[in-house]
């Protein structure tokens, strides 16, 4: 496949009288954009921020990071399959992208007693003393300025919709109501782009060099298929489906233009995916180095959070011979949660190194707990060879003036949180693909000094 990718530089959004892109300027008419959402029945009530690097502002409880995009030409649509959009295999053609924004998807949800499919919570309730500080911590959030602005979004100028849903909607309505309508978003503010020339331009060749060592790269993608059911639309999602299946094998172009989606408003719904899969560091360097000194064969997307060990074997065998089929002589494996879904990392890992195919794991490292626990929950013989992103410890996080994503957040939210050690079982920090910006070594103390 060939994609040409113009990117436009956008280095400041106002609100103002007319949605328009001019000069790297970006004018948001408000009132516009808030009717599109409100003209939706199932939405009670909207709001929409632009929040930017710097300011004092912490976004709580997003359920997702849009990058806008515009397919101006080739087959589908950007973000396929999702909410009703088009299935149509992207990745050719010409699309544009809006560099240095986002669309962050939010939803106020005081009053709901559903935030995820079978969870009984009521929200927006009063906490007692010290139980806001643990839902500080576990919930996901996205601090703009401070030692704990380390997220790639906290780079980001971003435009916050959050959207309060009809009383009575079961989670997967209230996240079909706030997907939906921020995708509505990002397509109404990428039409800008439309009849302007890009700032720079890129192009992504993928035919074939073989005279180049052969590489894949495989994402482990959770599937919340257990959760929410066959038909479900909640979570991370390829071509819009979140359901287990056999491996996918995707063209990297199509990664670009968002064939992989994330939503939901929990760790394991792959929340803010989208954004992170459009960007992926991974699939970009290997595009860039496609044809110079590797020939970049494509993602195949494993699929975690199978019932037993037997179906993550079957999967994991059936990923290494499409390997092989492709002939791959190298691959780089990167997985999106922990628990028992790194045991389907590791099996593929195992099968694809026992097939021929040598393999780096790029991966996080868990909390040590004090020395006590190791850094990776097992390893087979066969892993040879990892890159760790780090365990995202957070020193700190700075109070902060401004709180978007609840109408009344709890007054606990603006002040400080304390450090974050560790990141399994945290929303806040991850960093499964390399960006960089977010890992933080462990301090430990051996026999005879501090290593740090």
């Amino acid at each position: 496949m060939q994609l040409d990718v113009g990117s436009f530089s956008v280095r400041s959004v106002g609100f103002a009288k007319r949605t328009n892109l001019s000069q790297g300027k970006l004018e948001l008419d408000k009132g516009e954009l808030l009717q599109m959402v409100l003209d939706d029945p199932k939405v009670l009530s909207a709001t929409l921020d632009i929040v930017r690097p710097g300011d004092s502002t912490r976004i709580i409880g997003y359920g997702n990071v849009i990058e806008p995009k515009l397919k101006v030409s080739g087959e589908g649509q950007v973000y396929p399959g999702v909410c009703g959009r088009p299935t149509n295999i992207v990745g050719s053609g010409v699309t544009y992208r809006m560099e240095g924004v986002s669309v962050i998807e939010g939803i106020d949800r005081a009053g709901q007693t559903e935030s995820y499919p079978g969870e009984d919570r009521q929200w927006g309730r009063e906490l007692s003393d010290g139980e806001s500080e643990q839902e500080g911590i576990n919930d996901r959030f996205i601090d703009m300025t401070g030692p704990g602005a380390v997220t790639p979004y906290a780079e980001l100028i971003n435009i916050c919709l959050v959207v309060t849903p009809s009383a009575g909607l079961d989670a997967e309505d209230q996240h079909f109501v706030a997907f939906s309508n921020a995708l509505k978003l990002a397509d109404r503010i990428a039409e800008t782009m439309r009849d302007l020339e890009p700032d720079n331009w890129e192009k992504f060749d993928t035919s074939p060099h073989l005279d180049l060592p052969n590489i894949l790269y495989i994402p482990h993608m959770a599937s919340t298929e257990p959760v929410v059911g066959p038909s479900g639309t909640f979570g991370t999602s390829i071509y819009g489906q979140v359901r287990l299946s056999a491996p996918w094998y995707l063209s990297a172009t199509e990664l670009l233009d968002g064939a992989i989606c994330g939503g939901g408003f929990e760790a394991v719904s792959g929340g803010g995916s989208t954004w992170i899969m459009a960007n992926n560091p991974v699939v970009l360097e290997l595009l860039r180095r496609h044809g110079k000194d590797v020939n970049f064969l494509g993602v195949i997307v494993q699929r975690t959070n199978w019932t037993n060990q037997s179906e993550y074997q079957l999967v994991a065998d059936r990923t290494a011979y499409l390997g092989r089929q492709l002939g791959a002589d190298g691959a780089i494996v990167t997985t999106d949660i922990r628990g028992q879904r790194w045991v389907g990392t590791m099996l593929t890992l195992q099968a694809c190194e026992r097939s021929g195919i040598n393999v780096v794991l790029l991966t996080e490292e868990e909390d040590n707990e004090d020395g006590g626990a190791p850094p990776l929950l097992f390893t087979p013989d066969e892993l040879r060879s990892a890159v760790s992103t780090g365990t995202g410890d957070v020193e700190g996080f700075d109070a902060v003036d401004k709180v978007i994503g609840e109408r009344n957040p709890n007054p606990n939210w603006f002040g400080k949180i304390p450090k974050l050690h560790g990141r399994y079982g945290r929303a806040h920090v991850k960093d499964y693909y390399g960006f960089g910006r977010q890992s933080y070594g462990d301090t430990y103390v051996s026999k005879n000094s501090v290593v740090r």
